[in-house]
């Protein structure tokens, strides 16, 4: 099951099955509505983790890989970013065409309202100085199609929940995936599954100056990132399980086409990809083997796979958030079924092994983000 496919027809299957769900998770031991953040974490910091199919944000602490509340946000949570030094994250809310604000040490939500923001929102990318966010959305019918873009949002932090302004719209082609912001914050790389297409937009003028050539029809482009100082992003082809290289220093629309192998029987199809902070590896998370895969990035624009490491984690990984410590978390979706879980990464920058699956209650665990201690 590819990560997209929850963002498409199998959505009819899975909905009465996710609000059933969403009725269960009411007498949750922990499950709030906002305002109770859960005790403080030994660690200094707290993950944020979407459940998409219960409508939840889960606080984990680090130190003990336990819940320490759930927060019920609405329908269809998707991705998740954070804005550190206001201590604020915004969720992506696919079936209720929303993103809400969250205090994040309190866990107190607030609607963001914005005017004009498309509908389905699915990913986000928030800039640098939190003031500028940036929406994939299904355009003004909801639906897959040739309306579908990338809404780029202005933030005021004036007043709780910030003011939200929506400043124009890139139309990407259908089903924009999210975005990713380089790190010099100048350019945007978006990913468009079904079109297929790769766009690199510029966000002084919020124009796309490249859409990345030879992508085949089955190519699936889903995840993206950045290296954290190179002009360097790395875009998952979920279809045809491969790296595409993209130099932002070379605009030029070609890209390096990266074959991502392993051993199992089944074909990697990737659903998303994570440089380490020093940017001399990145993790795959490859969804249909059920395995985390390494490449040496070194040199960033020519990866290398290290085929001596496949980490088997559970079932359909798909975010991976890197934590203090070494170590690192990976959401094992599980599409379509009742509950997921968590696999950790140990020495993710050494010889990198993994745990077997840990909280195996939560609920379509999806996109994370990492809180920093105050």
């Amino acid at each position: 099951m590819k990560m997209t496919d929850m963002h498409t027809t199998a959505d009819v299957v899975f909905r009465f099955s996710r609000d059933f769900l969403l009725i269960m998770v009411v007498g949750l031991v922990g499950c709030t509505s906002g305002g109770d953040g859960g005790p403080a974490s030994t660690f200094g910091g707290y993950v944020l983790l979407t459940e998409w199919y219960g409508g939840l944000v889960a606080k984990i602490d680090p130190a003990t890989d336990q819940i320490v509340s759930r927060t019920a946000v609405g329908t269809s949570p998707q991705f998740i970013v954070a804005d550190q030094a206001r201590r604020l994250a915004y969720v992506s809310l696919l079936d209720d065409d929303k993103v809400v604000a969250i205090k994040t040490d309190t866990m107190e939500t607030a609607d963001l309202t914005v005017a004009g923001l498309g509908r389905q929102p699915i990913g986000l990318a928030l800039a640098s100085d939190g003031l500028t966010l940036l929406v994939a959305t299904r355009g003004t019918d909801g639906e897959i199609s040739s309306d579908d873009r990338l809404d780029v949002v202005t933030l005021d932090h004036a007043a709780w929940p910030p003011a939200a302004s929506l400043r124009t719209s890139i139309f990407t082609g259908k089903h924009p995936i999210t975005a990713v912001i380089d790190h010099t914050g100048r350019h945007a790389v978006v990913t468009v599954r079904n079109e297929p297409a790769i766009l690199v937009v510029d966000l002084s003028t919020f124009e796309t100056v490249t859409s990345i050539q030879g992508l085949t029809a089955d190519a699936e482009p889903e995840g993206v990132d950045a290296h954290p100082s190179e002009n360097v992003m790395y875009v998952t082809l979920h279809g045809v399980s491969t790296i595409e290289v993209i130099d932002l220093d070379d605009l030029s629309a070609n890209t390096k086409h990266v074959p991502i192998l392993n051993s199992t029987v089944y074909p990697s199809q990737p659903s998303t990809v994570k440089f380490t902070p020093d940017g001399r590896r990145a993790y795959i998370q490859a969804q249909t083997a059920n395995r985390v895969l390494l490449f040496d990035t070194s040199d960033p624009r020519y990866p290398v796979q290290d085929t001596g490491v496949e980490l088997a984690v559970g079932n359909q990984p798909h975010f991976l958030v890197l934590l203090p410590g070494d170590r690192a978390y990976v959401a094992n979706t599980n599409n379509y079924q009742l509950n997921g879980s968590l696999s950790v990464i140990e020495n993710y920058s050494g010889t990198p092994s993994v745990s077997e699956p840990i909280l195996p209650d939560l609920q379509g665990p999806l996109f994370f983000v990492y809180m920093a201690g105050t």
